[in-house]
């Protein structure tokens, strides 16, 4: 199947514009930087059979395809001849498709686990090339790969609002190294989207959206001097518009030398020519560093600041920190900035009063209480978090009522005996009087 296709007709000049949904020429493994395996060039024609004046197929026409010439009659709906005109010859690396990528699930997904419509843990919101759904999955027993088969099919029955079209050709796939679910759409290109948003449990809470990319394809241009000469490289390495000496194996194809990442090429107008792209820097730690040049130049005057401006923060100091109802903690400083440090996991078990306690407010799992299933706060049945609150007293009430009533007693006998000897005493007392 072919996904992402663009029909467009243009009412002025009464014609249609057909376009693939992918680009890219045909190029073998490793023969262009980036291409690992074998692709198929990217090409689109229209035709069809040849109609009688009665509107009946022509028997003659019998639509052989040959490169990019669909059948031997004109296209009377769309406009189109038998031979494809204005065709354009791919080039470049082929377009991607948007990835949106889950985080790891709180569940092993590579064993059976249930879901249920309990916090909506079965409901999802996806979003593909800007049609929006609110899609469910029946609840039951699920394995990581039955889950993404489900999630594919509700996602490809996804329809445009208003022309209907389905979506189509996403893939929903399980991995169970990492153990979490990927997206991946049918189209190709920068125009092609996708999101989702589901449960924490299933790692697909707070997923970034996914965009696909257009490989940008720039026509290098011939090298002149002053004059408007073209200017080559000699046998010996010499840069000159004289060519008569080398004639004969003058390289047809000149094209500029464009440097690695970080490196930077000027031109005699000092306008920067490579790189074109903003230059992301590795192997600093725990720096992620990104470097516009685009507008870097170099001129033969000394070095001057033209333009400044910030978009970090001062050095602050830790202030306070914070948690929230859902178990985020979060960091406050003197600089104004809020940084959530991670989030507190709960835990749940299936018989809550099967559990152990081993000490104070502390409890370990047993055989009754079943094996501990992690979650977050306020989601799928976990309760919340209430910060700066105090827990209510856990003790056995009927135990410490009943140490209260000894304790009691014991205190009414001793106050008892306290009195006889007290009674006892005054009485010798009397008599010596």
């Amino acid at each position: 199947k072919r996904f992402g296709a663009n029909v467009e007709f243009d009412t002025v000049n009464n014609k249609f514009s057909i376009k693939s949904g992918t680009t890219g020429e045909a190029l073998t493994a490793n023969q262009a930087l980036g291409i690992a395996a074998n692709q198929s060039a990217s090409s689109i024609g229209v035709g069809r059979y040849k109609l009688t004046n009665l509107g009946g197929r022509d028997p003659v026409d019998n639509a052989t395809a040959v490169g990019n010439n669909i059948g031997d009659g004109a296209n009377r709906i769309l406009g189109y001849p038998a031979t494809t005109q204005g065709f354009t010859a791919p080039t470049g690396i082929i377009s991607q498709p948007a990835e949106a990528t889950g985080t790891k699930a709180l569940v092993d997904m590579s064993k059976a686990f249930s879901v249920t419509e309990l916090a909506g843990e079965n409901s999802f919101t996806v979003v593909v090339d800007g049609v929006s759904a609110f899609l469910k999955i029946p609840g039951g027993n699920y394995s990581g790969t039955t889950m993404a088969l489900a999630l594919q099919d509700r996602i490809n029955a996804m329809e445009h609002p208003s022309t209907g079209t389905p979506i189509d050709g996403v893939k929903v796939a399980y991995n169970m190294v990492t153990n979490n679910l990927t997206f991946k759409t049918g189209s190709t290109g920068g125009a092609s989207t996708i999101k989702i948003e589901g449960a924490q449990r299933f790692g697909l809470k707070d997923i970034p959206l996914g965009i696909g990319e257009t490989a940008k394809i720039r026509t290098p241009v011939q090298a002149t001097n002053d004059a408007g000469e073209e200017l080559y490289v000699s046998p010996t390495g010499v840069i000159t518009a004289d060519t008569a000496g080398f004639v004969n194996n003058l390289v047809e194809d000149f094209y500029p030398l464009f440097l690695d990442d970080g490196e930077l090429t000027f031109n005699k107008a000092g306008e920067l020519t490579s790189p074109f792209t903003k230059v992301t820097y590795d192997g600093l730690p725990n720096v992620a560093l990104t470097v516009d040049f685009s507008k870097s130049t170099q001129y033969a005057q000394p070095f001057a600041a033209v333009e400044v401006s910030q978009d970090g923060y001062a050095a602050g100091r830790l202030t306070n920190l914070e948690i929230d109802n859902y178990g985020s903690v979060k960091a406050g400083y003197s600089n104004g900035t809020n940084v959530t440090l991670g989030k507190i996991i709960i835990a749940n078990f299936n018989n809550n009063s099967g559990l152990k306690q081993i000490g104070n407010s502390t409890f370990m799992s047993t055989a009754n209480s079943g094996d501990p299933e992690l979650g977050e706060a306020a989601e799928d049945g976990f309760g919340n978090i209430l910060s700066g609150s105090l827990e209510r007293s856990n003790v056995d009430i009927t135990e410490e009522l009943v140490n209260l009533i000894t304790a009691q007693r014991n205190y009414q006998a001793a106050a008892k005996a306290m009195e006889t000897t007290t009674s006892m005493t005054q009485t010798i007392i009397n008599i010596r009087l």
